[in-house]
């Protein structure tokens, strides 16, 4: 008897500290949160309410979970109800929501996410809000190799050194010094020097 009378009295105490501690007068945001799977192991969230000159800050630690393989990551979808002190006006309110990674770092880029919301004075309302990692930019792979090719390919111009081969004509310049050992004779030299120039011609 004694046993079921203090089993009553552990049940009474228990419903009567539920009621005070989930009290109609108290203001609540269920803040729903959704994070994809690119996401870690979060350690913190820090999310900040502001209303006109209101503010307040709350920090929880969120649920975790585990992959197939054995990896852990943030719980995929989940939420937080946050009591909010003091009088709230019902009206918009900007909700500003951050995760840190272990040891209490930011991501970098910081991951982070912000909505609005209405506020219910002694009443629930709901926030939504997602987190996630963008994927990386592809690499520059075989593109960024082709751009470089086409550029060698403008090294093709240096066949213009052929013409280079019209310094033959120098050839010429043996007939003229050829035509110079007639130089006993001037009018012989004359007519060697003439052939030279025919050379040049060719």
């Amino acid at each position: 008897m004694v046993r079921a009378m203090s089993l009553r009295h552990v049940l009474v105490s228990l419903s009567v500290a539920c009621l005070a501690a989930c009290s109609s007068s108290d203001t609540i945001v269920s803040l729903n949160v959704t994070a994809t799977d690119r996401v870690p192991v979060v350690e913190r969230i820090h999310v900040t309410f502001k209303q006109g000159s209101r503010s307040y800050s709350h920090d929880f630690t969120p649920p975790k979970e585990t992959s197939a393989d054995k990896v852990e990551s943030i719980k995929n979808k989940f939420f937080e109800r946050i009591t909010l002190p003091g009088d709230w006006d019902e009206a918009s309110a900007k909700i500003s929501v951050e995760a840190f990674q272990k040891g209490g770092a930011s991501f970098d880029p910081a991951l982070s996410a912000e909505t609005t919301v209405t506020i219910e004075p002694e009443g629930v309302a709901a926030a939504f809000v997602k987190f996630d990692i963008p994927e990386p930019p592809p690499e520059g792979g075989a593109g960024g190799e082709g751009a470089g090719g086409a550029a060698g390919e403008g090294g093709a111009p240096s066949a213009g050194g052929t013409p280079g081969e019209g310094g033959a004509p120098g050839a010429g310049g043996v007939s003229n010094g050829a035509g110079g050992t007639p130089g006993e004779g001037g009018a012989a030299g004359e007519t060697a020097g003439g052939a030279g120039g025919a050379g040049g011609a060719g």
